[in-house]
């Protein structure tokens, strides 16, 4: 199923903000205490033509915040104690998307939310610092209290949440540095409880979650030689979703989709592991570093999608999903000193899995991305500099019998000159090749030059920017199941001369 849009943006944003700061560092301690109070003003129109179609969405968004963070810290002895205390309240009183059809004005779809969030964080604690070892005992309490209400004129969905979240946690952790420095290790045990109960008065759900977890965390690394380390480090974390996974009525969030969410709070586990290697020989200009990394999660919720030929609406599922991912990378740097020059080479491999319902039926998919990059800097000579780089990445797609694959190419250039003190000449170039579709390759060029002159404060400089009068910018994305291809229009050729002042 192929949707055709062509869309025009035009936004305004007024931010308003006010900050207070107040700071005091002695011998004995530090004392830091922030007041910070802001809104955000944002009116925006967004306009689309879809077949014979033409859609208005007009949104309106206000929102104010106010908050207040305190830091104290104390050093007794070879002991540190700190305290940081934050807190904010949130409110949006109008967040309206009003949608406008322009064949038939009458149907007007508005959608309306409001939202205020109270939250607040204390964070106590102190490090102890013996001989190798440095144990830290730090003690956090979150809590917040949200309150949620949107409603979809046209169909009367509706929704109405209010609920608390509370989080106390010990995390232990320790740091201990062999004697001869070859040995670092590093280790966590997050000891926490959680409790979120929350109701959506519109249809009568309840979340009532009281449960403790714990996450580790450690970390290895160790010196083989001064040119050579591993570093190795591995996690379990838990996580659960917010009041907002109660939002089962769908919220309109453009003319085409709409979401909601199950009902059920969202709990996940995770565990990584990664392995970091680096090697330099300074002596020699060399340095090479890579990286491997594995991660496994999974989830009691599974994300759904429900397509038709008008409307794409976006839920969760109360079913159990997994997801699994890995990546490799590695670059190389080498220097030539005598001829000014730096040269970067690297690659990158990642493979994922992961599951979605689509149209009431539960799809794996796979996804694949290889991706190597190069960098050039050459400065022969104190007047002039020519940086050049090029990347190329193919990512794969797999779901059912389907086959998907494109392939990206680009580089780009850029040449100073510096004939006179305070003078730079300079001209870039980039290009960039997309593969949109089996076949379809769509291929950008752009071309800038300038000289700028700097004197005392001031900067005086003169741009001509895309030169070519290169008018649109073109690419494909995979996102689970589906492929997006986007088409930007880019402003035509330029001419900007300006001055700036720094003082």
């Amino acid at each position: 199923m192929t949707f055709d849009e062509h869309n025009s943006a035009h936004n305004s944003e007024h931010k308003p903000s006010l900050d207070v700061l107040f700071n005091r560092n002695t011998p004995d301690y530090y004392l830091n205490n922030t007041l910070s109070t802001n809104a955000t003003f944002k009116r925006s129109d967004f306009f689309t033509t879809d077949n014979d179609r033409d859609m208005r969405q007009h949104g309106k968004i206000d929102f104010a915040n106010i908050s207040d963070s305190f830091f104290w810290r104390r050093r007794i002895g070879r002991n540190i104690w700190r305290l940081n205390v934050m807190a904010n309240y949130n409110m949006s009183p109008h967040a309206d998307l009003t949608v406008t059809d322009s064949n038939n004005p009458e149907a007007t779809a508005t959608q309306t939310v409001s939202s205020r969030s109270l939250n607040a964080r204390i964070n106590a604690g102190t490090d102890f610092v013996l001989d190798y070892w440095r144990i830290s005992l730090p003690f956090t309490i979150n809590y917040a209290n949200d309150r949620v209400e949107s409603e979809l004129m046209t169909t009367g969905d509706s929704n109405d949440l209010n609920g608390h979240n509370a989080k106390l946690s010990v995390s232990p952790s320790f740091e201990y540095t062999s004697p001869n420095k070859r040995v670092e290790l590093r280790g966590s045990l997050e000891a926490a409880f959680s409790a979120i109960h929350a109701r959506n008065r519109a249809d009568g759900k309840k979340i009532g979650y009281n449960r403790p977890h714990l996450n580790p965390n450690a970390r290895l690394k160790y010196i083989f030689s001064p040119s050579f380390n591993i570093t190795l480090s591995s996690g379990y974390s838990h996580s659960t979703g917010d009041i907002l996974d109660l939002m089962t009525a769908p919220v309109m969030t453009s003319w085409r989709t709409q979401s909601a969410r199950s009902g059920i709070l969202a709990r996940s586990k995770s565990f990584t592991s990664s392995m970091l290697f680096d090697y330099r020989k300074p002596f020699d200009f060399l340095f090479v570093n890579g990286s491997v990394s594995y991660s496994r999660s999974s989830r009691n919720q599974l994300n759904a999608q429900q397509v038709s030929s008008s409307d794409v609406v976006v839920s969760s599922l109360g079913l159990d999903s997994h997801s699994r991912s890995t990546s490799a990378s590695a670059n190389v740097t080498k220097q030539f000193p005598s001829i000014g020059l730096k040269a970067t080479i690297g690659g990158r491999y990642s493979w994922s899995a992961n599951e979605m319902m689509q149209q009431e039926k539960i799809i794996p998919f796979y996804g694949q991305s290889v991706a190597a990059n190069t960098r050039i800097t050459l400065a022969p000579w104190r007047w002039t500099e020519l940086q050049l780089s090029a990347n190329w990445s193919r990512t794969f797609n797999r779901y059912l019998s389907v086959r998907e694959s494109y392939i990206m190419t680009s580089g780009n250039g850029h040449l100073s000159i510096y004939p006179a003190r305070g003078w730079d000449l300079f001209g870039e170039i980039e290009f960039v090749r997309k593969q949109l579709s089996d076949g379809n390759y769509k291929s950008m060029s752009l071309f800038d030059v300038g000289v700028s002159y700097k004197f005392s404060s001031f900067k005086l400089y003169l741009r001509a920017e895309n030169l070519l009068n290169t008018r649109s910018y073109d690419y494909s994305i995979y996102n689970g199941l589906d492929t997006y291809s986007y088409s930007y229009r880019l402003r035509p050729r330029a001419y900007t001369v300006g001055i700036t002042f720094t003082r």
